[in-house]
């Protein structure tokens, strides 16, 4: 069975890179034998995690509540976001939808975490 997978970087700086982020994605892809080719890619340069509305982050959660992914893979939890109300929302959609968050540093969560503004 063919999982469909997004991931979604974020800087929060002009100065930063989400360089080291897409490429602990890919090595993580070709570990579960996903081509990076086929993941659709979610990029929010130079925004604050306290956003609420960054535009890549919003047509992710969009694209989630259609149920357009089984995977969403970030490189850490804190790239989604740094509002516990904003984690809420993201992961209250991950669960309605039945997508798996994958974070690279934090693991794979099917749920809302505890303490991500509940």
């Amino acid at each position: 069975m063919s999982e469909t997978v997004a991931a979604y970087v974020r800087s929060s700086t002009e100065g930063q890179t989400v360089r080291h982020q897409r490429d602990d994605i890919r090595d993580w892809g070709n570990r579960e034998d996903i081509n990076s080719d086929s993941i659709d890619w979610y990029v929010d340069f130079a925004q604050s995690g306290a956003d609420p509305g960054r535009e890549q982050f919003e047509d992710l959660i969009n694209s989630m509540h259609a149920g357009a992914y089984d995977v969403v893979a970030v490189w850490e939890i804190s790239r989604l976001a740094r509002l516990g109300s904003t984690y809420q929302q993201f992961f209250e959609v991950a669960e309605e939808s039945e997508t798996i968050v994958q974070s690279q540093t934090d693991g794979s969560m099917k749920s809302v975490p505890v303490g991500a503004g509940n």
